[in-house]
């Protein structure tokens, strides 16, 4: 059974936000966020975090941190389609995470960059 999240659109980075995302990620997104450029997200009050945007006709999880991720994708799955977006792209420094995606995703690695960091890509419509 799909276990049932809420989601949280932040106009801010929070200070618990900012802690968290430190661990994950060398910059900082606050002018993105202030700028509209990205989204962040809080899932059942923090547990997760996610910082999103849409390029062109893709979804891209920019960042991943905390726990119900698998259940947080049932939920970005179905609002990429009701977008009309064509796919799902991922970032993430740890290859963990890679392994556990794709064990619920159709998910595709498509890029290891310098420093370690993957990229994957699920195609949704197209």
């Amino acid at each position: 059974m799909e276990k049932r999240l809420t989601f949280k659109r932040l106009k801010r980075l929070t200070g618990t936000a900012r802690r968290r995302f430190r661990t994950v990620m060398d910059w900082c997104p606050d002018e993105e966020i202030k700028a509209a450029k990205a989204q962040l997200w809080s899932v059942n009050r923090n547990a997760l975090l996610l910082l999103t945007r849409i390029e062109k006709k893709e979804l891209v999880i920019v960042c991943a941190v905390g726990r119900e991720l698998i259940d947080a994708c049932v939920y970005l799955l179905a609002a990429a389609k009701m977008q009309g977006l064509h796919s799902i792209r991922f970032h993430t420094l740890k290859p963990a995470f890679v392994r556990l995606i794709q064990r619920h995703f159709p998910f595709q690695l498509i890029d290891i960059k310098q420093g370690g960091e993957r990229v994957l890509r699920m195609v949704i419509h197209g």
